[in-house]
């Protein structure tokens, strides 16, 4: 089976263009780029149709239900083939399961650690908005296997495997021959990034949420020296050594000041699917998969010609306590994407998706508006990489 080469050891910043990929090879050899996309109606102006209020509804309808959320799409399993060295699943979910007529098609990314299950009320309120979601578990993450030396280390020797596993399931779903928004979370924000760039006439709006442009950690260069120097003693799958190992006791148990949510519930809620089905549970990365995301968040993400490549228009939704990603290199980077709104959760954490419920509201509600909202919009100069506030339960002249 053939494997991923390796990242270059020394990616440059700024560089003018990226080195080629094999995916990207790929991705030419099977004409994807040369299909034809269909271009999509205009959107409908959301002032003459009230969409914010529709979209409120929708989401205090799914607070009310006290029962966790279950997916009711339609897994789909990739075999192992090229990059993957194990099976990926991703779950189809359409919007006609809920009698509703389908208006678009989102892709939504996970992030680090996280499966299908944990985003379950997300992709149920999206469903029931008319929206086709299509969602995975990474290679390595939730019923994607597990590539680590133990079953609770997240593992990956390249990152190829992540991209060919998306570039796999839009195939399945056909979502590549047509028009598709992309939302991305944390990690799955920095493969939202790729999927914007390579598949730049599909995609139409790019969600980022608390986006890993590159993870919160000691300097770059103490990083990569510490990983080379273990994945060359045969360390690559394994803990790292200068971390210690987490107890799932104590993970489990909710803490104030844990950098991940303020909302109790959402987050003791994958604790509970972790009882159902422990082999979901993911600790920590791999000394190789450190090595990977730092070489590659190098390359592409805080390289502004390959950012200036996105012309997708894009809405980035940033929290005010954010622990787990660097916020301040995330602010830098997207001053180079064409068409970017930024808007501020101010004392929200890392995981806006779980956080209290006032925070969800505005989050669901700036996402909705964006994703229907007409693409001149985001074209005028005030628009864009301008900061803006969360919007409250105001109307859309606010946003």
């Amino acid at each position: 089976m053939n494997t991923p080469p390796d990242v270059p050891d020394e990616p440059k910043i700024g560089m003018d263009s990226a080195e080629q990929s094999p995916l990207d090879k790929l991705l030419e050899e099977s004409d994807i780029h040369a299909r034809t996309v269909p271009r999509p109606e205009t959107a409908p102006n959301l002032a003459e149709i009230d969409g914010l209020s529709e979209i409120l509804t929708l989401f205090d309808e799914a607070e009310a239900v006290s029962a966790e959320k279950r997916l009711l799409g339609d897994d789909i399993i990739v075999n192992p083939e090229r990059y993957l060295q194990a099976s990926v699943r991703g779950h189809y979910w359409k919007a006609i399961t809920k009698n509703v007529e389908t208006k678009g098609q989102i892709l939504l990314l996970p992030g680090f650690t996280e499966f299908c299950e944990k985003y379950a009320s997300l992709a149920d309120l999206l469903v029931s908005a008319g929206y086709d979601v299509l969602m995975l578990d990474w290679p390595g993450q939730g019923r994607s296997g597990h590539l680590g030396f133990d079953p609770l280390i997240v593992h990956s020797d390249n990152f190829e495997s992540h991209r060919y596993a998306v570039m796999r399931l839009l195939q399945e779903t056909e979502m590549d021959r047509a028009p598709f928004h992309v939302i991305g979370h944390s990690m799955g924000g920095y493969f939202a990034l790729h999927v914007a760039q390579r598949y730049a006439r599909n995609v139409k709006k790019l969600v980022l949420c608390s986006p890993m442009f590159v993870p919160k950690a000691p300097p770059l260069w103490l990083v990569k020296l510490l990983t080379t120097v273990l994945v060359g003693l045969g360390r690559a799958r394994y803990h790292p050594p200068f971390r210690s190992y987490p107890d799932f006791e104590h993970i489990k148990r909710f803490r104030l000041n844990n950098p991940l949510t303020r909302d109790l519930e959402n987050y003791e809620r994958p604790f509970r699917l972790y009882d159902h089905v422990p082999s979901l549970f993911r600790t920590s990365p791999s000394v190789g998969w450190i090595k990977t995301a730092f070489e590659e968040c190098e390359k592409y993400s805080l390289n502004a010609a390959w950012l200036r490549e996105i012309s997708a228009s894009t809405l980035l939704c940033l929290p005010g306590d954010e622990r787990v990603v660097d916020s301040a290199a995330t602010m830098s980077m997207v001053a180079h994407l064409r068409q970017c709104r930024t808007i501020h959760f101010h004392e929200a954490r890392h995981e806006l998706f779980a956080e209290l419920p006032e925070v969800r509201r505005r989050l669901m509600a700036n996402i909705l508006t964006f994703l229907e909202e007409d693409d001149d919009v985001m074209r005028q100069p005030a628009a864009v990489s301008q900061p803006m506030d969360d919007m409250g339960d105001g109307h859309l002249d606010e946003y």
